[in-house]
């Protein structure tokens, strides 16, 4: 007997439909509350900036431009991830959030270096000057905007196992690091040195380059089919070992698929039993790992014979089954 066995999530159809439907709600609701706060935060700290003279609070409002066109690629890249498999793409669209997190990346990298290039030419220059007091206030309200607002992003991100929100949440956490620098740059040219506020400028940029290569490295990884960690790895094999029927587990694989996780493995049963009841085992398999790791959306099962008779096993190749002949010595 020689079988394979894909099924996906859908155990329950209706419940599937409904999950799916709170979660794009959910995920558009964020976006959404992300998009409104940043377009605020950005004609705040332009309008501000300008009006203060403040190349800090400038720079910062650019970043707060870049967060904005970072998070309508989110928004589209999770619109996109949302469909569902066509015949061009069978196993969905879920890798449209890698995507996603990657124009986040370059978004930020250009920005980060406008930054960090225009503040080092005002330092240089000396065209440095005293930012008014305006300035100061725009920045804590701003950090205290984008605590709360990368707390929530960050928190529905990992419930949503979205790559996608991920990179928001990263975004609205440099943005905090950003702006915090820019607060120091305008309270140190308050006191009498004026060179640190555009110094702020420069740190600004630095830090949203760091983000971006960050964002930019974990979507690459994503995009080349990379484990999950080793222990859910081991977990997925232990469940599938312990499931009544099945002999033995030879391989198990599993890739980051969007906010997903598929899996491929090869399955050991009774070379004697019929199709019907291996086809059971292994459904019973899917089941036992769908409820053991709620990422999992898909499982692909390989089925081998293995005849406890045949000397060396030769369709398993690593059964640690004994003969019947070994359990009566023993």
């Amino acid at each position: 007997m020689d079988s394979e066995v894909k099924t996906d999530t859908n155990i329950d159809a209706k419940a599937d439909v409904k999950t799916e439907i709170q979660t794009s709600k959910q995920t558009n609701r964020t976006t959404r509350l992300s998009l409104a706060l940043n377009l605020m935060l950005l004609g705040i700290k332009l309008g501000v900036g300008i009006i203060a003279k403040s190349t800090a609070m400038i720079a910062d409002a650019v970043h707060s431009a870049s967060d904005t066109a970072a998070t309508l690629a989110v928004m589209v890249g999770i619109k996109v991830a949302q469909r569902p498999p066509d015949e061009n793409h069978a196993y969905g669209h879920g890798k449209a959030e890698a995507v996603a997190a990657k124009i986040v990346a370059m978004i930020l990298s250009i920005t980060g270096f406008g930054l960090a290039w225009e503040s080092f030419h005002i330092l240089r220059e000396g065209r440095a000057g005293i930012p008014g007091l305006s300035a100061l206030g725009v920045a804590v309200v701003a950090i205290v905007v984008k605590f709360f607002l990368y707390r929530y992003v960050n928190a529905v991100a990992k419930q949503l196992r979205s790559s996608a929100l991920a990179a928001d949440a990263a975004n609205h956490r440099s943005d905090i690091l950003s702006t915090v620098a820019a607060a120091l740059g305008i309270i140190g040219a308050r006191v009498g040195y004026p060179f640190l506020d555009p110094l702020a400028g420069i740190i600004v940029g630095i830090l949203i380059l760091k983000m971006a290569y960050d964002i930019y490295m974990k979507s690459v990884l994503e995009l080349m089919d990379t484990s999950p960690d080793v222990k859910v790895v081991e977990h997925i094999t232990e469940v599938a070992a312990h499931t009544p029927g099945v002999v033995n587990v030879n391989n198990t694989k599993a890739r980051i698929h969007g906010s997903g996780i598929l899996v491929d493995m090869r399955l050991c049963v009774d070379g004697a039993i019929t199709v019907q009841q291996g086809h059971s085992i292994t459904q019973q398999v899917v089941e036992n790992i769908h409820q053991a790791e709620s990422d999992i959306t898909e499982v692909l099962v390989h089925v081998n014979p293995c005849d406890p008779l045949e000397i060396g096993y030769a369709n398993c190749d690593t059964c640690s089954m004994e003969t019947q002949e070994d359990q009566m010595l023993l």
